[in-house]
């Protein structure tokens, strides 16, 4: 007979489906564990009592092909992640910030097909103080970019095994800036680079490492909370959400802004069939239609601000017949 203390705290419960409870032991003197309790007649975690019995009649004999414990072979133990801000996908892991570490990184296991996603606490990245703490992650290419308000890391690398061993990651390397990001929901890859908001604007992180200041033309918004960023590719634009119900609009092929108005109360984005699609606070969720320019009912009107022009030489007077 087998005691097991049960899970007291867990919101695992009717009608949801309830942990198991699996028990593995090796065979005699044996040195691999396998697993001893049913997975069609599982055994249910009970909240409502301190431990539950398990009882395991089974010879040697007829466990010895049953399923072997996931940790064989050395592989780390999976250990439930802490509570973060800031989640970014690189590398076929998940990597998480905004932790009460202000200054650490958890990172998964290879995401391996038909399996959650697997943590250990031996699975961390320290990163320098430098800049004060982390604010957004992004990927450019074969490198993780760690934003700090005021600094930004390059980290490069694999990772390790299931083991933990063989380790390739590099230690976090300061780029040469005097910039950072202010929030994750601003950080958008594009194929020119990493675009985000700093203190003093929207920045450009390309390829090579090199920033520059690319929103120069929509600084007068630079006081505005940026709700989220989003490529759209079949239009060649980077959107920015704002919280003052505007979007500023960055067209990377033609290296031009523009500022979109009539999104009123916005409050998150996303792609959705190949449209940008915003939500409201007042659960609205509106989409994007080609060749349609109303929204809401309401019709969008196009203001185009063009350079001063000089008429010298053609008598103070010239035309524009199409836009």
């Amino acid at each position: 007979n087998i005691t097991v203390p049960t899970l007291k705290l867990t919101q695992k419960v009717s009608p949801r489906v309830p942990p198991v409870i699996v028990v593995y032991r090796t065979e005699d003197t044996g040195q691999v564990y396998y697993r001893v309790t049913s997975p069609l007649s599982p055994t249910f975690n009970d909240e409502t009592q301190d431990s539950i019995t398990i009882k395991d009649t089974l010879p040697d004999s007829s466990i010895i092909s049953n399923e072997i414990l996931y940790t064989t072979g050395g592989a780390l133990e999976n250990i439930a992640p802490p509570a973060c801000t800031i989640l970014q996908v690189f590398k076929n892991r998940l990597f998480l910030a905004g932790l009460e570490d202000p200054n650490s990184i958890w990172y998964s296991n290879e995401q391996i097909a038909g399996e959650g996603l697997n943590f250990n606490d031996l699975l961390q990245i320290t990163v320098d103080t430098t800049g004060g703490q982390i604010t957004a992650l992004s990927v450019l290419d074969d490198k993780l970019v760690i934003f700090k308000q005021f600094a930004i890391f390059i980290l490069a690398g694999d990772g390790p095994n299931l083991a933990g061993g063989q380790n390739d990651y590099t230690k976090p390397q300061l780029v040469n800036s005097d910039v950072g990001c202010i929030a994750s929901n601003s950080a958008v890859i594009t194929p020119a680079g990493v675009m985000f908001k700093s203190t003093i604007g929207i920045y450009l992180i390309d390829r090579s490492l090199q920033i520059s200041y690319i929103g120069s033309p929509v600084e007068s918004y630079n006081g505005d909370q940026v709700v989220r960023s989003i490529l759209v590719q079949n239009k060649n634009e980077v959107r920015f959400l704002l919280a003052t119900d505007k979007v500023l609009v960055y067209n990377y092929y033609f290296k031009q802004w523009s500022v979109f108005t009539n999104y009123t109360n916005g409050i998150d984005a996303t792609i959705y069939n190949g449209e940008y699609t915003y939500l409201t606070t007042q659960g609205q969720v509106r989409f994007e239609t080609t060749n349609q320019y109303f929204d809401n009912g309401s019709s969008i009107e196009m203001n185009v601000v063009t350079p001063w022009f000089s008429f010298a030489g053609l008598q103070g007077y010239q035309r524009i017949y199409r836009v």
